[in-house]
């Protein structure tokens, strides 16, 4: 949220789905005040600005050339993601939230990177955790080597924030109706890049287990990782036979999949919006409780306007698969709950709260029968693909929120569809 806590700024930002924010801060005689500057920057950065507008007692006299070069040079280092205009009274800052976020996924992937570098062997226990593991009728998993496979399997792709416990009444139907089943789990706050590269591995591994045919299930952001790797020209090329390192695959079925993005992946980790939420509507949850525990690089290909869905979009449907998408009509909250969490926000937050409004309005789209309460219904669609929409929300489309509730809608769809 953006609360601008320093004065005396005239604010011309638009809504956030513009990918540009402006602040104009007035000039005194030619003097730009530091501390409020910086503290703008800051905060547009997510950071405590609050410090640096008291603390800094700072201006420059931008008539002065030996100034000016101050913010020019912070221009150069921000490598174009913060441009200055000057005018007689006043300095004008822009922002490119685009390219932001394209630096801040770098930085993410750096860390990363790092972090594995200088503990390997914590990296090599933590990446045990992920593969590909065949279902048993005894709800245990087993490597595919150990499973004896048939020739077709279905593989399920779990979604952000979720490590599989979103199949508990998906597999038994599935074993129940005579399939062979592997669950595929990945670290999936990563790039969905990252992930598709390593679904790609371990279909390879599959294939060098006899599978021939596979069926790809795949629920909200698995959605993504599953087209990544059916469009992606080094991966399947967009075709679902005749490559040589992967068995075939026949489907591909995507439950709440956000093929256009989530606006809400904005303000908080995609998948745990709704519980998130349903805890601070009950009062059981801290205000904002979920906000810091980030989705890392995923959240950003997430976001609507993200270089990760502009490129996956822009290529054409895989060729000899059946797809189809299932989306759900439902929210676990209503409108009367949204209005009461947005009085509470507004009256933590210090000062004007700049994102509220649109924070506001999107989880309205989302409780107002056009969403499942994560994904809206339009961002699920895909042209030329099947749809079929159900009265559930993004997770009870295939699990039951209690032990005793009805069979989730969507599983009989997917089975319908398999066979």
């Amino acid at each position: 949220m953006l609360c601008l806590l320093c004065t005396g700024f005239m604010l011309h930002a638009g809504d956030h789905t513009e990918l540009q924010d402006s602040v104009s801060i007035p000039l005194e005689e030619g003097r730009l005040d530091v501390g409020r500057m910086l503290g703008w920057l800051a905060e547009e950065m997510g950071l405590d600005n609050k410090q640096i507008c008291e603390n800094i007692d700072l201006s420059l006299d931008l008539t002065d050339a030996t100034d000016r070069k101050y913010y020019k040079r912070l221009a150069e280092l921000t490598e174009g993601i913060v441009t200055f205009e000057l005018d007689d009274d006043r300095l004008t800052i822009n922002i490119d939230r685009a390219a932001m976020r394209r630096q801040s996924q770098h930085i993410r992937s750096e860390f990363r990177g790092q972090v594995e570098e200088w503990f390997p062997d914590a990296a090599s226990a933590a990446a045990a955790r992920y593969g590909i593991f065949a279902c048993t009728s005894d709800d245990y998993y087993i490597a595919p080597a150990d499973a004896a496979l048939g020739e077709r399997v279905i593989v399920l792709v779990h979604g952000i924030d979720d490590t599989g416990r979103i199949w508990n009444n998906v597999i038994p139907e599935l074993l129940d109706h005579g399939h062979d089943v592997c669950r595929y789990e990945y670290p999936n706050d990563q790039p969905i890049v990252k992930s598709a590269d390593s679904l790609a591995k371990h279909l390879a591994i599959l294939k060098d287990c006899g599978v021939r045919r596979v069926s790809l299930v795949a629920h909200s952001m698995g959605g993504l990782v599953s087209r990544e790797i059916l469009t992606r020209p080094d991966l399947l090329n967009g075709s679902g036979s005749g490559h040589m390192n992967y068995p075939k695959v026949e489907h591909l079925i995507m439950v709440g999949t956000p093929n256009h993005g989530a606006p809400i992946a904005r303000f908080r980790g995609f998948a745990e919006v709704r519980d998130q939420m349903v805890r601070v509507f009950s009062g059981d949850g801290l205000l904002f409780g979920g906000v810091f525990d980030g989705a890392g690089e995923a959240k950003l290909d997430l976001l609507p306007e993200s270089d990760f869905l502009a490129e996956l979009n822009g290529r054409p449907h895989p060729q000899d698969i059946d797809m189809l998408v299932i989306a759900g009509r439902a929210s676990p909250f209503g409108r009367e709950d949204v209005t009461k969490f947005m009085k509470r926000m507004r009256a933590t937050l210090p000062g004007d709260c700049k994102g509220c409004t649109q924070f506001e309005t999107s989880m309205h789209n989302l409780v107002t029968g056009i969403g499942d309460g994560v994904v809206p219904l339009k961002s699920t669609r895909l042209e030329g693909i099947d749809l079929v929409v159900l009265p559930a929300n993004h997770m009870t489309l295939i699990r039951k929120a209690l032990p005793k509730a009805q069979q989730p809608p969507a599983i009989p769809i997917i089975l319908k569809r398999l066979n």
